[in-house]
């Protein structure tokens, strides 16, 4: 498959993705702004894992009642509360073992995660980016993921 067809079949399952969760994102929304576990919108940053979620997971995007993550090799999408979660998962198959997902565009500030009262489990600092960048996801071919106007889009 040739590096074009790539970028374009991975910006078109990233584009049904969206398509197929939009649905159930409205719901979601309906379902979680009542939720007494609901979480205020974000602004739209990418925040990288400074120890927050589990080793894979490189960047996580919050809003709301969703949320993504991103690994060297894939992207899950979950929405909803802990009581009823919908989830994606979009593996990169076959990508490059060398690829990376990088943080672009340095926004202001940082993330900090403080779960429980014991200051060793804190996580702080986290910085957060305008975008991600998959580098050489496949043979000459890298993915951007950032901001669009249904949520998450890719080039």
């Amino acid at each position: 498959m040739t590096p074009i067809r790539v970028v374009k079949c991975v910006v078109a399952a990233l584009g049904i993705v969206v398509a197929l969760i939009a649905p159930r994102m409205a719901q979601c929304d309906e379902a979680v702004a009542t939720s007494p576990e609901s979480r205020p919108i974000l602004p739209f940053h990418f925040v990288e894992n400074v120890g927050q979620w589990a080793d894979d997971v490189r960047f996580g995007l919050l809003r709301g009642p969703i949320a993504a993550r991103f690994t060297d090799d894939a992207i899950r999408l979950d929405c909803g509360s802990s009581t009823r979660r919908h989830s994606v998962h979009l593996r990169f198959e076959g990508a490059s073992r060398e690829a990376r997902v990088h943080g672009e565009a340095k926004q202001p500030g940082v993330y900090n995660f403080i779960k429980g009262a014991n200051p060793s489990n804190w996580k702080t600092s986290a910085p957060a980016f305008g975008q991600l960048l998959y580098d050489d996801l496949y043979s000459g071919v890298d993915v951007r993921v950032r901001k669009g106007a249904l949520g998450l889009a890719a080039c």
